[in-house]
């Protein structure tokens, strides 16, 4: 099965997909889940355990139109102050429930765009959390850089605060394509926040680009691979241009006649799939391109790839815990996301309390199927062998869906003893593959397209 044979004969990529950044995927949440199992969950964190946080700025200066994140415009440095404050109270909240010698890991501040944050509030957030948690000292420090942002004020405060990696988000450098998604961003303005970054000591840095944009082709695709390439990133991540309307109302002001077909997008993933190989990236999982050196790079060839919220991870800890505004946390047990509305979490933080909205409680079932998806997203095989072992008997209710997968995909996938395996185009089939082990994928209407 070649990589555009199925399209032409079926349309299979013209299917409506999770991502499966997580399984049940969010719009499954309850409100039956909730505040509750958050103190719980928080409480059964082993005793010195290792855990990481995620710490949501859901504010930029300007709404991009592609973007489909949870985030709003602000330009009120008194709304970005007080909602700092409902973040540093939720910390010192948690705190309280965990138990002792939990220690912090990972720390991930994301949006939106953490640089709308004065150095002041960056530094009380920082404090913040050094305070009230236990933050090791190996612990790894991510933040979301906006380049257009960038000056050397902010890359001290960020350093100041212990900031390790940082993640850029580039979409495409054509001038047309910008101006069709709503956010202007040259090369020179990047190039110069990641020599800061170099500069300031961030040993570990990544570009996010977009391929399947409004007026992108393939010269385009490529272009922006290349000059991509040009700062010398650590990490690549080159994902699918989501578009979701229904759910991110300012995509509405994309012309959709403008947005390339599922061969095209097919063909401009591939092409710059192959660009990043030929330059040295090791491939990783199915949409990341990582130096052969770098963490996540050895995890993939190791075996110890792992998928959360926020893509692809090495770590292995015992949960993500999510600070602000629709931020969502992951625990052995489940899944929960706070208040999505900024004004409701605040209130509901300001009130003493904490700000869970929905979630999840896995069931046994929820458990296996996650795990089998998420070692097809992660190395593009089940190991039915390693599943018995962790789940028993129990580990069969996967088997109509691989004689599903197996049916429905024929020579691309293969059974050998017990390894389920996808032999080839594993990136682009991987979610509509782990797609027949999905038991609750009948909200299809809310997904992106599968390529």
């Amino acid at each position: 099965m070649s990589a555009k044979q199925p399209v032409r004969n079926s349309g299979i990529f013209d299917q409506k997909v999770s991502r499966y950044l997580c399984y049940p995927s969010v719009e499954h949440f309850v409100p039956e889940v909730g505040g509750a199992q958050h103190e719980a969950w928080l409480r059964a964190i082993p005793s010195g355990g290792r855990i990481g946080i995620y710490i949501h700025v859901p504010f930029c200066e300007k709404l991009c139109w592609f973007c489909s994140c949870r985030t709003q415009a602000v330009r009120s440095p008194k709304i970005v102050a007080d909602y700092v404050g409902s973040l540093c109270r939720e910390i010192r909240r948690i705190a309280e429930l965990l138990p002792a010698g939990v220690e912090i890991g990972r720390i991930h501040w994301g949006g939106g765009s953490p640089l709308i944050l004065s150095p002041e509030d960056m530094a009380r957030l920082g404090r913040t959390t050094r305070s009230s948690l236990a933050v090791a000292a190996d612990a790894e420090f991510t933040v979301e850089i906006d380049a257009r942002r960038v000056v050397p004020e902010t890359i001290e405060a960020l350093i100041g605060q212990g900031m390790t990696r940082s993640t850029l988000f580039v979409q495409d450098f054509d001038p047309r394509v910008q101006r069709a998604i709503g956010r202007l961003q040259s090369l020179d303005d990047t190039g110069r926040a990641v020599r800061l970054l170099r500069k300031g000591g961030v040993g570990s840095i990544g570009i996010d680009m977009l391929y399947g944009l409004p007026l992108q082709g393939c010269v385009q695709v490529l272009e922006t691979a290349n000059a991509i390439l040009s700062v010398e990133p650590d990490r690549v991540a080159l994902f699918g241009y989501a578009h979701v309307p229904w759910m991110a109302k300012r995509q509405n002001m994309i012309n959709e006649a403008q947005l390339p077909g599922t061969e095209e997008r097919l063909t401009q993933y591939g092409i710059a799939a192959e660009y990043f190989v030929r330059a040295g990236y090791d491939p990783v999982g199915i949409d990341h391109f990582v130096k052969p050196e770098d963490a996540m790079a050895r995890a993939a060839r190791e075996g110890r790839l792992r998928r959360r919220h926020l893509a692809y991870t090495d770590d292995s800890l015992d949960a993500v815990i999510g600070i602000g505004a629709s931020a969502i946390s992951s625990f052995r047990q489940g899944f929960l996301q706070n208040e999505r509305q900024t004004v409701a979490y605040s209130a509901r933080i300001g009130a003493e309390r904490l700000a869970i909205q929905r979630g999840w409680a896995f069931s046994l079932e929820d458990k296996v199927r996650g795990r089998a998806i998420e070692m097809l997203m992660c190395g593009f095989r089940v190991d039915l062998a390693a599943l018995r072992r962790e789940f028993g008997d129990f580990a069969s209710i996967l088997d109509a869906g691989l004689a599903t997968a197996r049916e429905r995909f024929g020579e691309a996938v293969a059974l050998e003893g017990e390894t389920f395996r996808i032999v080839r185009d594993g990136p682009i089939l991987a979610r509509l593959i782990a797609r027949c082990l999905d038991a609750r994928n009948a909200a299809e209407g809310r997904y992106s397209g599968a390529i």
